[in-house]
């Protein structure tokens, strides 16, 4: 056979070949087809068509007699088979007359979200396991919220980055549930109530926005396993393996402030590890008030300090202006706290705290300068004087009441008329005080 035949002869079997790999080809994309669109691919094709527009328009009766076609015919065609029949699920679930026909319906329901599962298991599988579970809760709540919980934490603990922000609220109102009928404990579900505020967190840090309310109520769910003697304990146990996790610390002392735990030693060590790290006005301000309780004078008088250096809001500075001038009339040092005060006003002009604060610093004060001209008694007029601008500034009446209480009490301590005349002094003229603070003030006698 010369070489011209044999050539002839490979180029017919190269091409045999081919022809048994495209018709192969053709094959499988059939049986492919077949798979994915069922036995008649074409039709299937056709009633999701059908289907999808009537589920644009929201005529999601309409789109009931394909959608049965296509999940019983071809159930891996598209997702989207399950998503429209579970909101005509929900519809005929609305419209249903009986509780019978009811309860059939949220079967339907909760099948959906079963098949889904199955022809699509790598699409977001938790989250859909996370959807039937609110379908439990939504339609069989008080016989069905233990398996709902099941399916939550296997959600939750599986792949919480697929659940929805409503998803873990849902979760902790499901753990709620299970707390009341003592099937889960109180730590457990404020070891969860932490796991779920983290993962929140990350993703409001990743520019995710979270609704407030859905944050609110999360908490809310948890609150009533929060007691104080809880919160130390769980705290207390996880400080030392979890003191540099920040977002453990911040959530800590969250729920702390929330409960008004303000006296825990736990508390004041996630303050203290926090502020480490993070130092601000407000925490500074917390640790100062926590140690002045405590009786630590040296350490509550740092933090007040940092609080008023950290501040750069200059109406929160005067607060802490005065937060430190009640301190130091606490402690009986009057001069200093009436000129903390004054940093106070000039701060915020409009801060009646720290007119109030200036005038009680004054009157408990003023027998501190005995070699003055009454004796100490004319620094009651200056004490008066700030009393008086709080009544002009303040807009809280138990702060008015105080002041003009105060008015009516220190009046009484002002110097006699015979007091005033034998020192050549005139009812009303200007006077200077030295002794507390260079001040003017005005003379006036005891009425």
């Amino acid at each position: 056979m010369d070489n011209k035949n044999i050539s002839s002869i490979s180029a017919l079997r190269r091409v045999s070949i081919l022809l048994i790999l495209l018709a192969a080809s053709i094959n499988m994309k059939g049986i492919e087809a077949r798979l994915i669109y069922g036995e008649n691919p074409e039709k299937c094709k056709q009633k999701l068509s059908i289907m999808t527009t009537y589920y644009k328009q929201k005529a999601y009766l309409n789109a009931a007699p394909s959608w049965r076609y296509v999940l019983k015919n071809c159930p891996q065609a598209s997702k989207n088979t399950y998503i429209i029949g579970a909101k005509i699920m929900e519809l005929f679930i609305k419209e249903a007359t009986d509780e019978q026909q009811k309860s059939s319906y949220v079967d339907s329901l909760l099948l959906i979200q079963d098949m889904r599962m199955k022809y699509f298991p790598n699409n977001t599988p938790n989250k859909h396991l996370a959807k039937k579970a609110i379908y439990l809760l939504k339609y069989r709540l008080k016989k069905e919220f233990k398996t709902a919980f099941q399916l939550l934490d296997s959600a939750f603990k599986k792949e919480p980055k697929e659940l929805s922000a409503y998803d873990m609220k849902m979760y902790l109102y499901c753990y709620k549930l299970m707390v009341k009928s003592k099937t889960k404990s109180c730590e457990e579900m404020l070891t969860t109530y932490l796991s779920v505020n983290k993962v929140i967190e990350q993703r409001e840090q990743n520019g995710k926005t979270i609704k407030a309310s859905t944050k609110e109520q999360i908490t809310s769910y948890a609150e009533n396993c929060m007691t104080c003697h809880l919160l130390d304990s769980l705290y207390g146990r996880q400080f030392e393996k979890k003191k540099l996790d920040t977002s453990w610390l911040d959530n800590g002392i969250s729920l702390f402030k929330r409960k008004k735990c303000n006296n825990s030693e736990i508390f004041l060590q996630l303050l203290e590890t926090r502020y480490l790290s993070k130092p601000n006005s407000a925490t500074a301000s917390i640790l100062g008030k926590y140690f002045v309780n405590t009786g630590k004078a040296m350490k509550a008088s740092a933090y007040f300090d940092d609080a008023i250096k950290l501040e750069q809001d200059p109406v929160k500075k005067a607060s802490h202006h005065v937060t430190k001038a009640k301190f130091l009339i606490s402690s009986k040092k009057y001069k200093q706290a009436f000129n903390e005060s004054k940093n106070a006003i000039s701060s915020n002009t409009s801060n009646a705290a720290a007119y109030l604060t200036a005038g009680n610093a004054l009157a408990y004060g003023a027998n501190q300068c005995p070699t003055s001209t009454f004796g100490g008694k004319e620094v009651y007029w200056l004490a008066v004087d700030y009393y008086q601008l709080v009544l002009k500034h303040s807009t809280k009446e138990k702060e008015k009441k105080s002041a003009q209480s105060k008015i009516n009490k220190f009046k009484k301590y002002f110097p006699e008329k015979g007091e005033v005349f034998l020192k050549s002094l005139n009812e009303g003229a200007p006077y200077q005080i030295l002794c507390f603070a260079n001040e003017q003030t005005t003379v006036r006698s005891k009425k």
